[in-house]
């Protein structure tokens, strides 16, 4: 028995355009862009919950290792700032 096709208008069917070379067709076209968008908003949405996750944790543990080597941690902003300071009067 042969397999059923996936009809136009479907991204099982862009893929077989795909597959045999062809330029798909326009409700394929359609379709696979509709997925496309799709996967990307749901890929954005996922990114950015981790990625805020992820820097509110870094800012913590930076706040912490701030708090527990305070002397070491003032020598090295201020080391930064001095770097920072000299970078900007070499723009000048």
């Amino acid at each position: 028995m042969a397999r059923r096709l996936d009809p136009c208008g479907t991204t099982g069917a862009y893929q077989r355009h795909i597959k045999a070379r062809e330029k798909p067709c326009q409700a394929c076209r359609e379709a696979r862009n509709a997925y496309e968008r799709d996967y990307r908003k749901i890929a954005r949405r996922r990114h950015s919950e981790t990625s805020k996750a992820r820097h509110r944790a870094r800012g913590r543990a930076l706040t912490r290792l701030a708090r527990a080597y305070a002397p070491a941690f003032r020598a090295l902003f201020a080391e930064e700032l001095a770097k920072q300071d000299t970078t900007r009067q070499e723009e000048d």
